[in-house]
């Protein structure tokens, strides 16, 4: 019976091994080797998940050295079964290097790319290779998008987009979902030259990349600096939401100026909260208040004002009589 025959890959080793022997004790220490085991073998994990104790030869025993290997020999992996699972992927490839490419950790999850960037059929960046924009095998999260998106192209569209850089991260934080989107700024909130926010980086006040209705002011406007400014509004939160209530078009509107209804200091409606008295919310800018329209009646209830106005023919329950009327102009009685 002839001698089993050993595994290629052992043959380099014992060659060495006899080398060094045949050159006595003067000779070099043989080489020392240290085999992998299941748990240490952590570039691509085999103690556990789907390649757990897979038997080395059935990935390495093809070749001479382990840095090579095949993903092909295991009926998992057969092509009949691997390419209708990957038919909208835009480079797949039935190929040991192109499967480790996508999958160098071992797993197969699939990835939903509607809710992250969509890739889909009739999208922008629809058929193009994953490799293109994921640069790093490793490390999905790292996304290059300036391999296609050059300077040259990208620069002078940019040009009066305050905070612009040509970058991969500043492209995404811009154009989260892949979309290209020219905004006129004029309806929501001025931006444009001369106005106070003119030159602020976009992402200084929308810091929720996937919600632009998020808007920060507070990292500008500082405790420091706002909370004295308001020492006389009533009301006053430090908090971006009112902020834009209160100023919708960046307009800052003095509690001096709020004549000939007086809401300074000793006057009967100091300090009471703008937004009680002013309810209701802008038609064009619903997260802005329409500082025209005004409420007496909720703080004036029906009962009290009827039984002090009965000598009064003119006399209407209604805030714009209250006001109007010519009895209560500057917000004190006659």
């Amino acid at each position: 019976m002839p001698a089993p025959s050993l595994p290629r890959r052992l043959l380099p080793l014992l060659l060495a091994l006899a080398c060094a022997c045949s050159q006595g004790s003067e000779g070099p220490p043989a080489p020392s080797v240290t085999a992998l085991t299941h748990a240490t073998h952590t570039p691509f994990p085999i103690a556990t998940g789907a390649h757990a104790n897979a038997d080395c030869n059935a990935c390495h025993g093809d070749f001479d050295t382990f840095k090579l290997f095949t993903c092909l020999s295991c009926h998992q992996h057969d092509q009949a079964v691997t390419d209708p699972r990957h038919s909208g992927v835009a480079d797949y490839a039935w190929d040991s290097a192109k499967c480790f490419a996508c999958h160098p950790d071992g797993t197969a999850a699939g990835v939903d790319h509607s809710n992250l960037f969509p890739i889909g059929q009739g999208t922008t960046h629809a058929g193009i290779a994953c490799a293109t924009c994921h640069i790093d095998p490793s490390n999905r999260k790292v996304v290059e998008c300036t391999g296609c998106h050059t300077a040259p192209t990208t620069d002078p569209i940019h040009t009066g987009v305050s905070g612009y850089q040509w970058s991969s991260p500043q492209c995404l934080a811009c154009h989260p979902m892949g979309e290209v989107t020219s905004v006129d700024h004029r309806p929501y909130f001025p931006i444009e030259a001369g106005a106070a926010h003119a030159g602020i980086s976009c992402s200084t006040c929308h810091t929720d990349r996937t919600n632009r209705k998020v808007v920060d002011c507070l990292t500008c406007h500082t405790a420091a600096t706002t909370d004295p400014e308001h020492g006389q509004v009533g009301g006053y939160q430090r908090v971006s939401a009112t902020c834009l209530r209160c100023h919708g078009d960046s307009q800052v509107k003095t509690v001096s100026s709020h004549l000939p209804f007086s809401i300074l200091s000793g006057t009967k409606h100091y300090r009471d909260s703008c937004l009680v008295c002013h309810p209701v919310a802008r038609t064009d800018k619903p997260f802005a208040q329409d500082f025209n329209p005004f409420d007496c009646l909720s703080c004036h209830g029906r009962s009290a004002m009827d039984d002090k106005h009965q000598n009064f023919s003119t006399y209407r329950y209604q805030s714009t009589t209250c006001v109007t009327s010519g009895c209560h102009a500057n917000g004190r009685k006659p």
